[in-house]
């Protein structure tokens, strides 16, 4: 397991640094980065990502990402990048890190552990990595809040579906979980048919960031640890920066 453990952390690394940065594009494109802030993220994520062992394992566009000013990342290259967030915390939990993975339901959008993990690389060392069949409750929840958001999207507008007889099965679906609280998933103290749409849509992109996350990993640890490790790198529900390139490692 060993083995597995390293390649799991060095994804996580490379995925903090990534993730890091372009909240910090984020915060300078909000005029939040002033005096002697400037430039702090872009040294202390380069820093990280230029180790040896990390930078040969981004690609050419990633690099040339971390090494751009402060302010000079396209801007629908940030929002994708910030939901990765979500790899992260997973990353966490299933290298020991975290004890618990945040539930969904009381999730918020949250950069400080990976922050963490950019300034303090050194807390990722250990020995505990979760077994295969440790991540399946997790991956369950996951997919039934991406199950259950995907229908609330299609009901509100900010997800499509093309063919009339599917949305319309969506609509009536959502409509019956909405209408049916007691069975209803939460979102904080709402329900996803009563939530805020920007919660809704939020938490869509945590969960299935989650799901692609621990579905790789339990894919992953149930081989070599010289097998190929793929997580699909995609955000739904955005109305930019939507994408389908998968990151493998291994």
């Amino acid at each position: 397991m060993s083995g597995h453990r390293e390649v799991l952390k060095t994804l996580m690394l490379q995925v903090a640094a990534l993730v890091d940065r372009a909240g910090g594009e984020a915060l300078t494109r909000g005029g939040h980065v002033k005096g002697s802030h400037a430039g702090a993220c872009r040294r202390r994520t380069l820093d990280l990502a230029q180790r040896p062992e990390l930078w040969e394992g981004f690609s050419e566009d990633e690099r040339g990402l971390l090494l751009a000013q402060e302010g000079g990342w396209a801007w629908e290259t940030v929002w994708p990048m910030v939901v990765r967030a979500e790899d992260v915390r997973a990353l966490r939990w299933v290298l020991g890190m975290d004890r618990i993975l945040v539930p969904l339901e009381y999730l918020k959008p949250d950069l400080r552990p990976v922050v963490e993990v950019t300034s303090k690389p050194e807390m990722a060392e250990g020995t505990v990595c979760l077994p295969a069949w440790e991540l399946g409750q997790a991956l369950r929840l996951a997919q039934a809040m991406v199950s259950r958001c995907v229908v609330e999207g299609v009901k509100r507008g900010f997800l499509t579906e093309m063919e009339p007889e599917v949305r319309a099965e969506y609509v009536s679906m959502a409509e019956e979980l909405g209408e049916n609280e007691s069975e209803d998933l939460l979102i904080g103290s709402a329900t996803v048919g009563t939530a805020d749409t920007a919660k809704v849509q939020w938490v869509a992109q945590a969960a299935l960031r989650r799901a692609y996350v621990l579905e790789g990993v339990a894919r992953y640890l149930n081989g070599p640890a010289d097998g190929r490790l793929r997580i699909v790198a995609e955000v739904v529900g955005a109305d930019e920066g939507q994408g389908g390139d998968e990151r493998a490692r291994g």
